[in-house]
């Protein structure tokens, strides 16, 4: 789906998904966020 949009073959593979449903919380969202920010922390 993502390389018919253009994107290369390595970011298509590199991608993530994330979906939400109404029964996701503002605290689900925070620790999502908080757990994205540590993973991208840990590759630089």
């Amino acid at each position: 789906m993502l390389e018919s949009l253009g994107l290369s073959r390595a970011m298509a593979d590199s991608a993530l998904r994330i979906s939400f449903s109404p029964m996701n919380t503002k605290s689900d969202i925070d620790a999502l966020i908080e757990a994205l920010i540590e993973f991208i922390k840990s590759y630089h």
